[in-house]
């Protein structure tokens, strides 16, 4: 496994792990044979294009898209079974923790990494006791004919996904306790943040590239010496506040094929999406705070 730090602006930053190993298949525990399962059918229900199987994956990605970035992250962070616990300690192998260094100092990377592990524990802890709580609550709802208990379904699947970040986050903290993380400023990361805009043809081979189910290492080599050919900006061309979004969907994009995660290309796109929805607002109350003070002069 190995961790990415992805900083959306100067206050916020997106974690995603990345594992590295092929065993997945055979640790893999009851509950995540069910959700994959769970998966499946809900992308035949996507499939489908009209009905009520339609309308439920319809209204549930409205559900999904409005869950914070920083829940999906932590949950991408494999949960600390008994078994990992005692693989990592007797191998000492550190996990890598790559960040674009001229973004994120490298001074300040171990207090972002304890803030991500740390300060949302209690919250999904919470929110996950407050939700196997509301469960009984929707037994009536199975009294509907046709229609599954969806409310129950939506309880069962938002206490899973907190559990799930909440592991994410405790092994996180384990791995920082016993000094098991190895920090390494990335320059092809690096550089996917300079570069910002890309061409539009190259984003468009690279969406093309990202859609196929098999991609091949030469043509994500070739994306890779792509990226590394790209002029970077001069410095200081673009001032940036610390509310300025510093990574865009093209970079996501890029993020995704040069490393080899295509899950992680969503995840930016949505943390982009709720970073720039919370700037607006956090705008439009200061704009509101200020008329009100000067009305209370005036």
């Amino acid at each position: 496994m190995r961790l990415f730090l992805l900083p959306v602006n100067s206050r916020n930053t997106l974690i995603y792990a990345q594992r590295l190993n092929k065993q997945l298949t055979a640790e893999q525990t009851r509950i995540e044979k069910l959700s994959a399962r769970a998966n499946g059918i809900w992308q035949r229900w996507e499939s489908n294009d009209k009905g009520w199987q339609k309308r439920v994956t319809t209204w549930g990605n409205g559900l999904f898209a409005r869950i914070p970035y920083q829940e999906w992250g932590l949950k991408s962070v494999p949960p600390l079974s008994a078994r990992r616990k005692e693989d990592e300690i007797q191998s000492a192998e550190k996990v890598e923790v790559l960040f674009p260094g001229k973004v994120l100092p490298v001074q300040q990377v171990p207090d972002v990494l304890r803030k991500l592990a740390v300060e949302r524990q209690n919250f999904h802890r919470q929110r996950m006791i407050w939700t196997i709580v509301g469960m009984p609550f929707t037994i009536p709802f199975a009294l509907v004919p046709v229609v599954p208990n969806l409310p129950f379904l939506y309880l069962v699947f938002r206490s899973y996904s907190h559990w799930k970040a909440l592991a994410g986050a405790r092994h996180i903290a384990y791995l920082l306790d016993n000094r098991l993380v190895e920090y390494s400023q990335s320059a092809l990361l690096q550089k996917i943040y300079d570069i910002k805009d890309l061409p539009k043809d190259l984003i468009k081979s690279i969406k093309g590239s990202l859609t196929k189910k098999e991609d091949s290492d030469t043509e994500a080599e070739a994306f890779t010496q792509a990226v590394q050919d790209e002029p970077a900006p001069a410095d200081g061309t673009e001032p940036v506040g610390p509310q300025s979004v510093l990574i865009t969907e093209g970079t996501g994009h890029l993020v995704s094929l040069c490393f080899g995660i295509p899950q992680v290309d969503s995840e930016i796109a949505r943390a982009i999406e709720q970073v720039k929805k919370q700037v607006t607002e956090g705008n439009k109350t200061s704009n509101q705070d200020q008329k009100d003070e000067k009305e209370k002069k005036s």
